[in-house]
């Protein structure tokens, strides 16, 4: 048994005589090809040599690349090279001689899109990452508009910026363009298609305000500015807020900034104004951009009310919501999970329809008594100082102790009240409502106003007027119609002008367990 050796030629280092197999009449000839291989930088490539036929076994081959005759890997430089191959086989096989191969390796290239607001006459900002040097080379094509940006770049990562200008020094019109983003070493060449749209703003530097969920602003969610030249880490030129919110400010790139709200970002149900002092917004092109924030949300209201005992109801989140402004922000826009149980055992079977029919009466009653209590207008009202109000409440845990009223008033004869308050029927009493064309209100609702010593006016049946001063403890819960003290000769049937009326010291025991926003129930 004897050992051949055929060695092919390389093509790029010059013409090479193949050398020759030696066959004997009894050999079968096979053709070698080298192999012809494409890989990208830091890949490995499949690398053996073709048989025609195919021998059997396979016989031993050594192939090799460029004038030195090395070995691809993953390290190999970009390039174009030929491949040359030794094989090593027994009789019965003779080798043709061998034919040349080429390695193709390709640079290793991304690119990044660069958040940026584009224009014509400004830039195109692309991150690109390369293994090793290259000439960049950018191209935007659209019709019969084309210009080229050609860069050289070492390996790494590189923000390279193409001038959006035509060859006259023309900006480039709006609209969306071919991108194409190559990169050559040594004769190889990878490319990257992509596409970037362009704005037909004006020299002045512009942006825009980006990510907004339905175009409004969250509490706590960061704002990214994107703009039109590389200023985004100049602080001039990030926008005010009024009001101002705290927050913290952070440059992703040249052509991006965000703003990410400290505490509780910006108030739910309010507008935002920003205001861009050395450049305009995009879409508008002045300084000026309003932003509203979403109302807030009555079922996180309502859950904080519950939370903190304005409601006779308890509210037990799923996952608890942490007690601090981030942790209460969040819940604002997307409110916990839970279930609601009744605080008192004995919950009146009026609050319990109540809830079921119509919430929103005792929704306007807790709001009311909690303005009252931490010094807001008691409008009843949700908007965004009394849910801030009711966010810090929630953190530092300061609920309603005064407890929760509800006032019955029975129009059967006898006609009397009941309070029922923190779970017992507290305090009783003979009352006077409305005569007939002059009744009391009828109805669920929230006392809105107090005195403790007022006077009351109006106008009598037969059309004259009255004006009764030093009416003691008046609670008004509809219009004119109030709970107060008025001295009359009996109690427990109809005598007013539409008030409930009682003695001076049941109104001064029922004034003692009511408040704004205790529940008045007309409707027995």
């Amino acid at each position: 048994m004897r050992g051949l050796s055929i060695i092919g030629g390389a093509v790029l280092a010059g013409a090479v005589v193949p050398a020759l197999a030696v066959a004997t009449p009894s050999t079968t000839p096979v053709a070698v090809t080298a192999p012809t291989v494409t890989y990208t930088q830091g890949h490995m490539p499949k690398w053996t040599p073709s048989y025609s036929p195919v021998p059997n076994p396979a016989p031993a081959a050594k192939c090799t690349a460029g004038t030195l005759g090395f070995t691809p890997s993953t390290t190999t430089a970009p390039g174009v090279y030929a491949t040359t191959c030794t094989v090593t086989v027994e009789i019965p096989y003779s080798f043709d001689p061998t034919t040349p191969g080429k390695l193709t390796v390709l640079p290793a290239l991304t690119v990044t899109r660069v958040p940026a607001l584009i224009v014509g006459g400004g830039q195109l900002p692309l991150e690109v990452t390369v293994e090793s040097p290259v000439t960049l080379t950018v191209t935007l094509k659209r019709g019969s508009t084309t210009i080229t940006y050609t860069k050289l770049i070492s390996a790494g990562h590189t923000l390279v910026r193409t001038p959006l200008r035509d060859r006259h020094g023309n900006r480039l019109p709006g609209g969306t363009y071919a991108l194409t983003v190559a990169a050559t070493n040594s004769g190889a060449t990878t490319t990257k298609h992509l596409s970037a749209v362009i704005g037909s703003g004006g020299p002045t530097t512009e942006v825009s305000l980006t990510g907004l969920p339905g175009g409004h602003l969250q509490p706590a969610l960061p704002l990214t500015f994107e703009y039109s030249q590389p200023v985004a880490g100049t602080k001039a030129y990030r926008p005010s807020f009024s009001p101002p919110v705290a927050g913290r400010w952070s440059t992703r790139n040249p052509y991006e900034t965000v703003f990410t709200p400290t505490g509780f970002g910006f108030a739910s149900g309010s507008t935002e104004t920003f205001t861009a002092h050395y450049s305009v917004w995009a879409a508008s092109k002045g300084h000026l951009l309003a932003k509203s924030v979403p109302t807030v949300s009555r079922r996180r209201a309502e859950q904080l009310l519950a939370q903190l005992a304005y409601l006779p109801l308890k509210f037990t989140p799923t996952k608890p919501v942490a007690r601090t402004a981030a942790g209460q922000a969040d819940a604002a826009t997307a409110p916990p999970k839970g279930r609601y149980t009744w605080r008192y055992r004995n919950t009146p079977s009026a609050l319990k329809s109540l809830w079921k029919t119509d919430s929103s009466v005792m929704m306007q009653g807790a709001v009311k008594a909690f303005e009252n209590d931490h010094g807001l207008p008691t409008d009843g009202v949700i908007g965004p100082a009394v849910f801030r109000t009711l966010e810090l409440a929630a953190i530092s845990g300061t609920g309603n102790h005064f407890g929760y009223s509800f006032v019955h008033v029975y129009r059967g004869l006898p006609e009397h009240l009941v309070v029922w308050h923190n779970g017992v029927n507290a305090y009783t009493a003979l009352v006077n409502t409305g005569i007939a064309g002059r009744e009391t209100n009828y109805g669920v609702f929230p006392i809105y106003l107090r005195e403790a010593d007022g006077t009351m006016s109006g106008t009598n049946p037969n059309g004259t007027t009255y004006h009764d001063t030093g009416i003691l403890w008046i609670s008004y819960f509809s219009g004119g119609d109030a709970l107060h003290e008025f001295q009359r000769r009996g109690y427990g049937y109809p005598q007013s002008l539409g008030c409930v009326e009682m003695t001076t010291t049941s109104a001064h025991r029922v004034w003692q367990l009511t408040e704004i926003g205790t529940l008045v129930d007309t409707l027995s």
